[in-house]
């Protein structure tokens, strides 16, 4: 690089911001241009201040080592038209960071020595250019703490909310787990276990519920929301109707062509049971309790699950992880019915689980989840079928 490339990058310099052209002719001078191979060093932290080095061509990298263990971490990267080492000019302490070629760099270098033999005019214009410089940088650096800040106050909300999240889930899970227990004791005297899982779902809603309202997040965020409800119903429709069109075709391949199902109807309502037949009289009531408790179970497994999982899970695949595990936890929610239900719900779970993700709202899922769930498991009696398998 000449004389006058670098007498052009000097005048543009806030550094050397204000110098006539006699001075910036004064500086160069005084200085010289050097070229440092890839992987040298330009400073090395901890030594003495002694030079001040504009980066011509090239970049650098920073590097603040540990002192507890040794360990190099690079924090910056420094490109041509940057200075290092310019504070060297008001203090003269140890280098605070190491710099390192990048790649092969050609540097404009002023010795402290030679910048202290200046005129005190040059001198005074230099300081003051490099104290203009420093309160922008401050300035940067406030406002880059601020949000260093507020970063860190939302994960330590984040973890707060996870341990709450935790703490509901392993209330959820020991709750369905004992209550197992509980529907296999009294299923012959009840002849359902709806009549207890009904009331188990509805004191879990409430306890996630609860969750939610007192989250950190809008409730908006678990779904819970009206907005552009009506696409969004559609939508849930439209998806299901592959699913419904595919049951009713099972439904009449087994019933036509395989022995063990011949005589069954194609469509009949026995309610949405699937272990045990129900008197008629319940079974209108039980199909209304399924299409009420639906939204609720979306709300658990996509709503509050899903949405959390999400929230502290990291990475590109985080949507797809929060969808899979949320449906591993719900699908196991079902095994007491019904291992085949329970590998049936983990299915439609993740087709759910990916309307959610889509929509943001509980609105698609539900929806779905009552189509297919009433037609395959109340008129298709699909859980006839389950309970000959």
């Amino acid at each position: 690089m000449n004389k006058q490339e670098v007498l052009s990058i000097l005048k543009g310099h806030p550094l050397f911001a204000s110098l006539t052209d006699e001075e910036a002719e004064i500086i160069f001078s005084a200085s010289k241009i050097v070229s440092i191979p890839k992987d040298d060093y330009l400073v090395r932290e901890g030594d003495l201040s002694d030079k001040v080095c504009l980066i011509l061509r090239g970049k650098v990298t920073v590097i603040k080592e540990d002192k507890a263990s040794k360990e190099k971490f690079p924090i910056a990267v420094l490109e041509s038209g940057e200075t290092v080492g310019e504070i060297s000019f008001i203090d003269q302490c140890p280098r605070s960071a190491s710099v390192q070629a990048a790649e092969e760099v050609q540097c404009f270098v002023i010795s402290l020595e030679k910048f202290k033999a200046f005129s005190k005019e040059i001198k005074g214009k230099i300081v003051q250019n490099i104290s203009l410089d420093l309160s922008k940088k401050l300035r940067s650096i406030g406002e880059f703490t601020v949000e260093s800040l507020e970063t860190e106050l939302k994960g330590s909300k984040l973890r707060v909310e996870m341990g709450r999240l935790l703490i509901n889930v392993l209330i959820l899970l020991s709750s369905w787990i004992f209550s197992i227990g509980i529907v296999r004791h009294y299923s012959n005297v009840l002849k359902t276990p709806a009549l207890i899982s009904t009331p188990l779902i509805l004191a879990i809603f409430f306890l996630c519920f609860n969750h939610v309202r007192n989250s950190m997040y809008p409730i908006s965020y678990f779904g819970v929301t009206l907005k552009n409800w009506k696409k969004y119903a559609l939508e849930g429709v439209v998806f299901s109707l592959p699913f419904l069109i595919l049951a009713f075709l099972i439904k009449w391949y087994l019933v036509t062509y395989i022995p063990q199902f011949q005589g069954m109807e194609i469509a009949n309502w026995y309610a949405v049971d699937y272990t045990a037949p129900i008197p008629p009289k319940f079974q209108f009531l039980i199909g209304l309790t399924y299409i009420f408790l639906s939204p609720m179970q979306e709300f658990l497994a996509r709503g509050m699950l899903q949405s959390s999982l999400q929230a502290v899970l990291s990475g590109r695949y985080a949507p797809l992880w929060a969808i899979i595990l949320s449906n591993l936890v719900f699908a196991s929610f079902h095994v007491q019915l019904s291992p085949i239900l329970s590998l049936f719900a983990l299915i439609f779970g993740l087709f759910w689980g990916w309307i959610y993700h889509r929509q943001g709202s509980l609105v698609g899922c539900s929806i779905s989840h009552i189509l297919i769930g009433v037609w395959s498991l109340g008129i298709l009696n699909f859980g006839a079928l389950l309970r000959n398998v």
